[in-house]
């Protein structure tokens, strides 16, 4: 059947407004793809975080909780060995000893001779200090308590020439009670050798530098004071001869602190050992 002009007219113009909509929905669609999934559908979930594993221990301590183990352990060691509680100062140093390994503490090594020194075993003592000793190369004012040690283990062993020449070498160069302990060394290996002139020397230098630049240290200047009184006493006698000095000491007894009875005593000694006379 053939349509009117008025009719295909109509037909027309809702054909143009059908594809119209076809074409808007269709463009519509396309932004929609082309932009992708809504925000919240774009947003990635958050994963869920799992917890940190715990630190496993470590088999050997940190250095720096290593070293203040190793202060801490010669700090209280120190202060068994001047109370006189070496024995239970070893073993606490052993165990230092262990940890610290090659090269050693000189520290832990120093404290381990003074042990052994009061131990009456000054061969050991040289064992841990003497590689320190040996080398007088370049002095090395943290090694101070090791030059002592060693001064002091071949003093206790009879090797006096040793003990004078460490001694002598590092009273030339260390500063403080160190210079002072030195000295005192150094009188005391003199007098071992029975060079009382110079352990006299030795000592009073000792007393004189204490008294001006330690003289907080009132023990050590009473002991070397005590050591310079009989140095002066045995270098009387090397000189004068023993009578003598006994028939003085009754002497100033009886005129200078007026102990009569004393006076006597030493007067009848001297009569009965040397019956001719000082």
């Amino acid at each position: 059947m053939l349509l009117s002009l008025g009719q295909l007219a109509g037909f027309t113009s809702r054909r143009r407004t059908v594809s119209w909509f076809v074409a808007a929905v269709l463009t519509v669609t396309a932004q929609v793809a082309l932009s992708g999934p809504a925000e919240s559908a774009r947003r990635p979930k958050k994963r869920r975080q799992a917890a940190p594993e715990p630190a496993t221990a470590s088999a050997e301590p940190a250095p720096n909780t290593l070293a203040a183990a190793i202060n801490q352990a010669v700090a209280q060691c120190t202060r068994l060995i001047e109370g006189g509680k070496h024995r239970q100062a070893l073993p606490l140093l052993l165990k230092v000893r262990r940890q610290v390994g090659d090269p050693r503490d000189p520290r832990v090594e120093a404290l381990l001779g003074k042990v052994a020194l009061a131990e009456n075993r000054p061969e050991e003592a040289l064992t841990f200090v003497g590689p320190y000793a040996d080398k007088r190369d370049a002095y090395d004012a943290r090694l101070d308590d090791c030059y002592l040690v060693a001064g002091n283990a071949y003093l206790a062993a009879g090797k006096n020439y040793q003990a004078v020449v460490i001694f002598d070498w590092m009273a030339g160069k260390a500063a403080g009670i160190d210079l002072v302990l030195a000295a005192e060394g150094c009188g005391r290996a003199l007098v071992a050798q029975k060079n009382y002139a110079k352990a006299v020397e030795a000592f009073n230098f000792a007393v004189r530098y204490a008294k001006r630049h330690c003289y907080t240290a009132k023990d050590v200047i009473a002991r070397i004071e005590a050591l310079l009184r009989r140095a002066r006493r045995l270098a009387d006698i090397d000189l004068y001869g023993e009578d003598f000095v006994r028939y003085r000491d009754a002497e100033r007894l009886r005129r200078q602190q007026g102990q009569f009875k004393k006076a006597r005593q030493v007067y009848l000694q001297v009569i009965e050992k040397w019956p001719e006379g000082p």
